[in-house]
């Protein structure tokens, strides 16, 4: 009866180790974590000139309408003294007008552009302008600003 209680602790504690190796990876490798603000998907929707999933593909000879240049809240969340003010200026310079600056107290994974209903279009080509921007993401519940916000991080080089 020892033998298949001790069989059974050393399950347990396989399963469980497993789990947590698996809940590291997630984490170093950008997967949904709860409490994150948004959720993390593949880095190639921000890419320029990448597809999105459910766009259809461009007709051949097609050239996409101009998107117009909308007011951007820009928020720092790294510990970059003054990053939200030189991200503002670098968007201000290619023609992006800037709204407000701030500060972002939760954790994004990199620079990532969000957007309400209806003006993902804007966000993609706001995106595509500025290469430094590596994600684009609908708005989530709770996130400050209106309009298109982005949130610098660290890696953020304009």
């Amino acid at each position: 009866m020892a033998r298949v209680g001790r069989e059974l602790v050393e399950s347990v504690l396989a399963v469980t180790l497993t789990c947590a190796l698996i809940g590291v990876l997630l984490v170093v490798y950008g997967k949904p974590v709860p409490g994150r603000v948004e959720p993390v998907t593949d880095r190639t929707a921000a890419r320029p000139g990448a597809a999105s999933p459910s766009a259809a593909p461009p007709s051949p000879g097609a050239t996409p309408a101009p998107v117009a240049a909308v007011p951007v809240v820009v928020l720092n969340s790294s510990r970059v003294t003054g990053l939200a003010a030189r991200a503002a200026a670098a968007f201000r310079a290619g023609g992006w007008p800037v709204r407000a600056t701030g500060n972002y107290g939760g954790r994004i994974a990199v620079t990532t552009v969000y957007y309400p209903a209806g003006q993902e279009a804007a966000a993609r080509a706001f995106a595509a302008r500025f290469p430094a921007v590596r994600r684009v993401r609908p708005r989530p519940a709770g996130l400050p600003g209106s309009g298109l916000t982005v949130v610098v991080t660290r890696d953020f080089r304009p």
